[in-house]
Parts: C-alpha cells; sequence; structure tokens
C-alpha cells in the first residue's frame, strides 16, 4: 500500500515539473530562455538553425547571448537574452536604445522597426531581451510580464 502511495505521489510531483517548463497557453505554449519566460504563439516552430549560444570575455565579466528563432508560413520572430556574470544590465541601458518607448503586456521597452521586422527590448531580471518579429502584433503574443 505505501509503496502505491509513494508512486503516486511521484508521478504526480514528475507531472508538476514537466509542466512548468513548457505550459500551454491559450494562444500557443510558453517556454524560458536563462530563467525569461515568452509565449510561442500556435503554429509556430523551432528552428535549431537559428539558435544562438555565445560567450565572450569583457575585461572581469563574461558575457552570454543565447535565443532562439521560431517560424510559420512567412512569418518569423526570435528572442535573444544577453546577460553578464556577477552583474545586472542597468536600466539605463534603455535610454541608450533605439526606438520609441512603448509598454506590451505590462511590460515597458523599446519598440524600433527596421522595415522588415520590429523589435522589442526590455529588461528583465538583470537581464537585456530583445524579441525580433516580422510582424509586430507577434510582440503581444511573444512578450510575458
Amino acid at each position: 500500500m505505501n509503496k502505491k502511495i509513494i508512486a503516486i505521489l511521484s508521478l504526480a510531483i514528475l507531472a508538476v515539473i514537466c509542466m512548468s517548463a513548457v505550459s500551454a497557453t491559450s494562444d500557443g505554449k510558453q517556454a524560458t530562455i536563462s530563467g525569461v519566460d515568452y509565449n510561442i504563439p500556435s503554429g509556430f516552430v523551432e528552428e535549431k538553425d537559428l539558435d544562438v549560444d555565445a560567450k565572450m570575455d569583457i575585461n572581469d565579466y563574461t558575457m552570454k547571448m543565447t535565443g532562439k528563432g521560431y517560424t510559420k508560413n512567412m512569418s518569423a520572430f526570435m528572442v535573444l537574452v544577453t546577460e553578464y556574470s556577477g552583474m545586472d544590465i542597468p536600466d539605463s541601458l534603455l535610454d541608450t536604445l533605439s526606438g520609441d518607448m512603448k509598454k506590451i503586456n505590462g511590460v515597458t521597452g523599446r519598440q524600433d522597426y527596421n522595415g522588415t521586422y520590429t523589435t522589442f527590448s526590455y529588461l528583465k531580471n538583470g537581464k537585456l531581451v530583445v524579441v525580433s518579429a516580422t510582424d509586430d502584433s507577434l510582440l503581444g503574443k511573444i512578450v510575458v510580464k
């Protein structure tokens, strides 16, 4: 009897852990890069060729950039997270970026248009997050507070 209860509890704990890694949203699923959550809109598929995983030593710090790209027909988006070891990126960084200050889903950042794509850059947990998309209406489906 005790073995049966332990097995059931173990399966329940495993299910909770698995669901927290990628959970469903009303428009797709949620994913995480370097501790930053974002949504993957329905129908978008990860393109492994677009993955970014780079490190660079700068003086006493290590800069790490991690990103993933997704496509659906002629639409695409990418989420890129930049962080420094031992240091949070200061809020004042947003003042140095181009674009207009905007709030998307309660997240304040800078939105900029490049003709073929739009970017939304914001800070989360001391990290710089840049979401680039071929259609600016996707930003509201991707950015999570």
